[in-house]
């Protein structure tokens, strides 16, 4: 895909204009910076929370479940 010129953006502008009108530019453009805002905080909660349960995972205090072994009698198949 080729880099957008000044023209090409001026061109994206004035369609924008013509679709939305003048008044209703700045509150597209309000409404599209708190979507970016809520993104960017969305984003940053998910990775502390990342970080968070890969140290509960990787915690040396934490409880493993021991390998199923085999239970103490005779041999398997024996009546």
């Amino acid at each position: 895909m080729p880099n957008m010129g000044f023209g090409d953006w001026a061109i994206v502008l004035i369609l924008v204009l013509l679709l939305f009108g003048a008044k209703r530019l700045p509150e597209l453009a309000r409404a599209l910076g708190q979507s970016m805002n809520a993104f960017k905080k969305g984003m940053a909660d998910g990775l502390s929370d990342g970080d968070k349960k890969e140290n509960e995972v990787n915690s040396p205090n934490r409880r493993t479940a021991k390998p199923a072994g085999r239970k103490k009698g005779g041999k398997r198949g024996s009546k």
